[in-house]
């Protein structure tokens, strides 16, 4: 086995030792036989280590043992026989200290490692303590080192485990001090063993009559052992150790006697249960031996591991109970968690049963409100629907909320609902239809409260309140009393002047004008996204004026632009024009007159009468006549056609004027010459320059008579 695999001096405390060794062959029919006798010290223990590496757990000391083993490549039949020290060693009882043969399942090792012998399954208990608990021992109550290794024997699908014990009257000891034992004599039985049926159910078999304890596969020993609370001082020596504290499984084999009351088995249900609600509780009496005490007539006593819960009174049991009693629907737990009740003998404090365990949870209850669904961004004045929803501490909808609950919010010129009441109808949802409306533009909040728990409140934040209003330009930028139709393009804007592109007011359009013609009322549409051009104003009174734009159903939405009218046009002056500059004595001439309102405009509403006047002295120069315009016909335009002619050389002058008005005039200057006109010289004009070669361009050619004309 070398000094790892099979080394057994740290289970021997003895390295593998042959005194005599004698092997031979001989020819048995068309078969060699090889024989091989020894006599050693150790051997024995040399085929347990194998036996525990190849096949099964094996005892602690082995006085004989008888082994016979047939193998294969798939399964091994194996026959052992032995007789093992220690296999059972007296002991007290776990629950009531009583005399007992007590049997667990150990591994070999009690010898800590060494450099010359390195593994040791003992090595992780040889600084652990145990307590002493075996009759007469000098040691007995004290806690001494473990002397051995516990093990686990797992049992694993298909793997039984069968402990039968003798019948008859057997030899118990009882502790009577140091080195002194008394023997008492009794049959022997098992009703104590961890684990018991109670934890395996259909897999831990006891047979009192057979005499028989089986545990069936598969059972993960270990694991129970550490995992398992129903067994107290197991599950105190894990929280001790840190460690499997003796073997598994362990075994108690008592004394036989009358059926008494050993403890109780206690069961609440449902094991799953909110805070306060009802549950459950049943009580069983059960003897030593496992089995129903139906003549428990004893008092017991309620606790739990959760101080607010609601538990039985005292109860003294009748014959009647037979042993079992339910309480049903007298207990509550007030406490989330994992908790317990355990029931006690008023009398007899170790006669005890802790329930299973239950998971509690936390009932619910309103913990807080949901507001939700405002509007936002949304515009002054106008109404939103809002709900409330009250959530328990879950956060999941609390349906049986009744309370009342109160409204506030940061903008104190709101318009909130009444205080209301919830109903059962409500489902711990209500909505509040056109509940809002904001009065004060910005960031604003809406909170509800209960009026009787104040930590129940909720509240909707970040709700952007717009106050809107009217911006214009308008077009043309020079607007003529009485003559010019505006058009005025307005835009919806918010606080923060960004167009507010949802707008689908009506707009209505007012002036200071008393002479005004205003437009409809006009519609804001999806597709105009907030702007919209609005025709068919016309202003009458010069001045600034200001018109005003005002939203049919809310009033609050407004704005204003002021216009600059001018006064309404009317002619102003006269232009003579078509003339030639230079003129030739009694050669005939056309003018064409031009009436001007004040804004350099054609007036072609012109009405008067007009009267030509010259500089020339002699008294045959020949002038139009007074002429009047009509408007529908010259349009403020007239033209004279060879309606003058001069008669005296030199520079004169042509004026027009209103026969009424005199303001309303206008003049020209001519050179009048006696001589015949020839041309003198041409201009040439609009060659462009800086063209290329073979471009054409256009080009203007005037000639100009002597003169200059």
């Amino acid at each position: 086995g070398g000094r790892y695999r099979l080394d057994i001096y740290n289970m021997y405390e003895y390295a593998l030792t042959f005194m005599t060794h004698k092997i031979w062959a001989e020819k048995v029919g068309d078969e060699i036989v090889l024989n091989y006798d020894v006599v050693s010290w150790g051997m024995e223990a040399l085929m347990t280590r194998w036996m525990r590496e190849a096949f099964m757990p094996t005892e602690w000391y082995f006085e004989d043992m008888y082994f016979n083993a047939v193998i294969g490549p798939e399964d091994s039949d194996l026959d052992v026989d032995a007789v093992a020290a220690y296999a059972a060693y007296a002991y007290e009882t776990t629950l009531e200290s009583e005399p007992c043969w007590m049997w667990e399942s150990l591994i070999q090792d009690y010898v800590e490692s060494s450099v010359a012998h390195p593994v040791s399954e003992y090595d992780v208990y040889a600084d652990k303590t145990y307590l002493m608990l075996s009759p007469g021992s000098p040691l007995y109550g004290d806690w001494m080192t473990y002397d051995y290794a516990p093990g686990a024997w797992n049992l694993s699908e298909n793997e039984t485990l069968t402990l039968t014990w003798p019948s008859g009257e057997q030899m118990f000891y009882r502790h009577g001090g140091d080195d002194l034992v008394y023997e008492e004599y009794a049959e022997m039985r098992v009703d104590y063993s961890e684990p018991m049926g109670t934890d395996f159910p259909g897999q831990v078999l006891l047979d009192q009559t057979a005499r028989t304890l089986t545990f069936i596969g598969p059972i993960d020993m270990w694991t129970w052992s550490n995992e398992q609370t129903e067994h107290e001082n197991l599950a105190s020596e894990w929280d001790r150790l840190g460690l499997l504290p003796y073997g598994m499984p362990t075994i108690e084999f008592r004394k036989a006697g009358a059926p008494d009351v050993s403890r109780f088995v206690v069961v609440v249900a449902p094991d799953e249960v909110e805070t306060e609600e009802l549950v459950d509780v049943t009580v069983t009496a059960y003897d030593q031996y496992g089995d129903l005490f139906p003549g428990y007539t004893g008092t017991v006593t309620f606790e739990s591991t959760d101080l607010l819960a609601v538990l039985p009174a005292d109860y003294t049991f009748v014959v009647g109970d037979t042993g079992t009693k339910t309480f049903t629907g007298e207990s509550s737990f007030g406490t989330s968690g994992v908790q317990t009740v355990t029931v006690r003998d008023v009398d007899f404090e170790n006669l005890y049963g802790t329930s299973n365990e239950v998971t509690v949870l936390e009932a619910p209850y309103a913990y807080e409100l949901e507001v939700s669904g405002v509007t936002t961004p949304i515009l002054k004045g106008e109404q939103s629907d809002f709900t409330v929803r009250v959530l328990d501490q879950f956060g999941e909808v609390f349906p049986t909320y009744t309370g009342t609950v109160t409204f506030t919010s940061n903008d104190t010129e709101a318009v909130l609902p009444d205080p209301y009441t919830f109903t059962v109808e409500d489902a711990g949802e209500h909505v509040f239809t056109d509940g809002v409306a904001f009065e004060t533009a910005g960031w604003h909040d809406l909170s509800a409260v209960d009026d009787s728990d104040p930590p129940i409140t909720g509240m909707q934040d970040m709700i952007l309140v717009l106050e809107l209003h009217y911006e214009a330009t308008y077009v043309p930028s020079m607007v003529i009393a009485n003559e010019t139709e505006v058009t005025l393009t307005i835009s919806v804007k918010d606080q923060y002047g960004d167009v507010y592109e949802a707008y689908e007011g009506t707009v209505v359009i007012n002036t200071d004008d008393p002479y005004e013609v205003l437009p409809g009322p006009a519609t804001f549409t999806p597709a105009d996204a907030g702007v919209k051009e609005v025709t068919g104003l016309m202003l009458g009174m010069p001045g600034s004026r200001t018109v005003t734009m005002t939203d049919q159903a809310e009033p609050d939405i407004t704005g204003e632009v002021s216009i600059v009218v001018s006064p309404m046009a009317k002619a102003t002056y006269l232009e003579l024009t078509e003339i030639s500059d230079t003129c030739v004595v009694d050669i005939p001439e056309s003018v064409v007159v031009t009436v001007y309102d004040q804004y350099d405009r054609v007036f072609p509403g012109y009405a008067g009468t007009v009267h030509f006047s010259t500089t020339d002295p002699d008294a045959g120069v020949t002038l139009p006549p007074d002429t009047a315009f009509v408007p529908a016909t010259h349009m403020g335009v007239q033209e004279f056609v060879d309606g003058v002619i001069f008669k005296t050389v030199g520079d004169q002058t042509l004026t027009c004027e209103d026969t009424e008005d005199a303001s309303i005039v206008g003049s020209v200057e001519v050179y009048v010459t006696d001589e015949e006109l020839v041309i003198a010289s041409f201009v040439v004009a609009g060659v462009a320059s800086g063209e290329w070669t073979g471009n054409e361009s256009d080009v203007t050619v005037t000639a100009l008579e002597q003169f200059g004309g």
